[in-house]
């Protein structure tokens, strides 16, 4: 097996490089041939990605947060090339998501995301396509769009996701929502909102937001969280975090294949928590688009609406 890891330094864990130097001998006597590449700021995982999809890797192995898996679906997008994982991260949406993480509360979830990549199924999944920029879990408008932009990197490095959790209190105070236009496919709808996510995963940041959404059903997941006030936003967040949500007023869910959002005032986007421009923005699912290794136990469910 011919493959390529992509590690991201600066991505969450301190440790990981050493940790996975670990995982890359036992990986190499499983008869895996294995080329170490990392990231910097004028290599990014995505270009490392195109050059190992180009160089002939049967897997790319993003060893970082979702922003570096992030990149590295957009350089294998539409390929025969398969992604695997090592969360090393700050969030790890993905990784709760797939089941990476050790069922274990005190298991080490990097040494069983490497027994994944031997032992894992093969699952060819869609993705979300914001503009120009591919995204495997989410992309959002809104409050979170803001927080995204504003976080500061260096709070991040030292106390990882408190970091957006601060951001997001500061800045709630000082939104007001904005008035957006919304083409669902061929239906146009307009609401003021607090928030909007297009999911084509489950989870939003480590909680069950889209509920109905699958990785393989060819559609994307429109939420949207009407308000004006840091009061509603509370609402929403406590909702949320008790999965009521759906049966809240002024939060609506929709599925489509192709949304057009334009908002006034203009609002950033982002997509798999990386800041990727501002509205309006057009979204389409792009389906069958990627191959990812996931365990054996949660490549059903990933299909599947939670109960």
């Amino acid at each position: 097996m011919k493959a390529t890891i992509i590690h991201n330094p600066a991505a969450g864990q301190n440790d990981s490089g050493q940790r996975l130097r670990r995982i890359v001998a036992d990986l190499e006597s499983q008869g895996w041939r294995i080329s170490m590449r990392e990231t910097t700021p004028r290599m990014s995982a995505q270009k490392l990605a195109e050059q190992a999809r180009d160089d002939g890797a049967q897997v790319v192995v993003a060893a970082g947060g979702d922003g570096t898996i992030n990149g590295v679906v957009n350089g294998l997008v539409n390929s025969e090339v398969v992604l695997g994982i090592l969360p090393t991260g700050t969030a790890n949406v993905w990784a709760q998501e797939s089941g990476l993480n050790n069922p274990s509360p005190l298991g080490d979830n990097l040494e069983h995301a490497a027994r994944v990549l031997l032992e894992g199924n093969r699952l060819r999944l869609d993705l979300g396509k914001a503009g120009d920029r591919h995204f495997l879990l989410m992309a959002g408008i809104g409050l979170d769009g803001i927080v995204t932009e504003r976080v500061d990197k260096r709070v991040k490095a030292r106390f990882g996701a408190l970091a957006y959790a601060w951001t997001a209190v500061r800045e709630a105070f000082r939104y007001r929502g904005a008035v957006a236009t919304i083409i669902l496919d061929d239906r146009e709808i307009t609401r003021r909102i607090w928030l909007l996510t297009v999911s084509n995963s489950k989870n939003y940041a480590r909680v069950p937001l889209a509920t109905d959404a699958s990785v393989t059903d060819g559609l994307l997941n429109v939420g949207i969280f009407e308000g004006s006030s840091w009061r509603r936003y509370l609402r929403h967040l406590v909702s949320v975090m008790l999965r009521r949500h759906k049966g809240e007023p002024n939060v609506e869910f929709h599925t489509a294949k192709q949304i057009e959002i334009n908002t006034i005032p203009q609002l950033p986007v982002h997509v798999d928590a990386e800041p990727m421009g501002y509205t309006p923005m057009r979204f389409e699912v792009v389906p069958s688009a990627l191959t990812v290794i996931v365990p054996s136990k949660s490549a059903e469910k990933l299909s599947k609406p939670l109960d």
